[in-house]
């Protein structure tokens, strides 16, 4: 009689537990580009959206839902607050598309998911994430010598998320002065790589001023920005 009472106090006692610690779980967390832009392969392009996704659990109704980039030093770099949009559903599927700061380097960070209910409770998950640029300079080959009056060949394919919108080469002294500039206008155009051949003239009566170098500026069609620099004598 003692043993049956031990065991019905226990499950009281267990029964009252579970009714003061509702759960609060996450499931199928997911997130990546892919191909299509809702893959799960834990890869964000810089200014591009990432598609994230998440099935949450909750017995009490959801107060925060909290997004964030954490850096290697453990820093959150970038923070989302999708708060408004779940407070007060139960077991909500979460389902966003944050846009990564361009100000945010390429490499590799970890991705922070934190949700709270009403009652105070929070669980998080925490992910690999790795960042690469939208755009990509690909193989880039100089051929000739920087000198007046004469041409320089340039080559490189490059490589967008976005379509391409335009780019820009210019040839700079040491002293920081430009010698000779091109701008090419794509924005008509709609394509994500660029096999770009091209030759440029040195105007500058005075190109004299070694090493120099060249700035290749591009543009894809969501304003984001690449500026690549090769040294060249």
């Amino acid at each position: 009689m003692k043993k049956i009472y031990t065991l019905l106090l226990l499950a009281i006692c267990l029964s009252c537990q579970e009714a003061e610690d509702p759960k609060l779980e996450i499931f199928n967390f997911e997130y990546g580009r892919g191909g299509d832009g809702h893959g799960d392969d834990r890869i964000g392009y810089i200014g591009a959206d990432l598609h994230f996704a998440a099935e949450v659990y909750a017995e009490k109704r959801m107060d925060e839902v909290v997004l964030s980039i954490i850096d290697q030093n453990g820093e959150a770099v970038q923070i989302w607050d999708y708060s408004d949009n779940y407070k007060g559903i139960r077991n909500p599927h979460i389902h966003e598309h944050p846009v990564i700061s361009n100000e945010l380097l390429a490499g590799d960070y970890q991705i922070q998911f934190k949700i709270s209910d009403q009652i105070g409770q929070q669980t998080k998950k925490m992910g690999d994430l790795k960042l690469l640029s939208s755009m990509e300079l690909q193989n880039i080959a100089v051929e000739g010598e920087i000198l007046p009056g004469e041409e320089i060949h340039i080559a490189f394919g490059l490589l967008s998320l976005y379509p391409i919108k335009d780019v820009n080469i210019e040839i700079i002294s040491s002293l920081d002065e430009t010698i000779s500039n091109q701008y090419y206008n794509f924005s008509h155009e709609d394509f994500n790589y660029l096999p770009f051949s091209d030759k440029m003239k040195i105007e500058e009566a005075d190109a004299t001023n070694e090493p120099f170098h060249i700035k290749i500026t591009a543009n894809d069609k969501e304003n984001n920005t690449l500026i690549y620099t090769y040294s060249v004598k």
